[in-house]
């Protein structure tokens, strides 16, 4: 079995620019693409830690993903499609304001209520949200609703009032 390689996985992607929220092993990842260079070199000489990568931005998602390391990787591009029913949500990402201000004015990392740190491509950490796209689909019979399929679309800042 051929081993995938980052450039693999990015010569597919058809996002020019936009957002990467990329999951390892031993890492979460929130960045603008493309990739800081430090992301693109973590990633190229750590490929075999890839779990899940979602780039990203108002129009489309490109997804690579696997359920176990050393799995091959699965791959999608989504994008809307006219006359297809979705509903946008906002989530708070995890982010313990308080104790992020140190560590978010040296490195732009914050802290997770859990204890984690991970770093944001923004100015400030404070009421950051992530966009996601709810695609639906209805039961046949019952025409009852379902999420099919999701996305993510963005972020949004309160403090702002829109999307960044």
């Amino acid at each position: 079995m051929q081993k995938d390689t980052w450039e693999d996985l990015e010569y597919k992607v058809q996002i020019q620019r936009g957002y990467a929220i990329i999951m390892t092993t031993d890492r979460f990842v929130a960045d603008e693409y493309p990739l800081s260079t430090q992301n693109k070199e973590y990633l190229k000489s750590n490929i075999e830690k890839l779990l899940d990568m979602r780039i990203f931005n108002e129009h489309a998602e490109y997804r690579v993903f696997r359920g176990d390391i050393g799995r091959s990787f699965m791959m999608r591009f989504k994008q809307d499609t006219e006359g297809e029913d979705y509903y946008d949500d906002e989530q708070y990402l995890d982010i313990d304001e308080s104790r992020s201000a140190p560590g978010f004015q040296k490195g732009k990392q914050v802290r997770a209520t859990g204890g984690g740190y991970y770093a944001l491509p923004f100015d400030s950490c404070k009421g950051i949200k992530l966009i996601i796209r709810n695609y639906l689909g209805y039961r046949e019979g019952s025409g009852q609703a379902y999420i099919k399929d999701w996305r993510l679309l963005g972020f949004y800042q309160e403090n702002k009032g829109g999307k960044i």
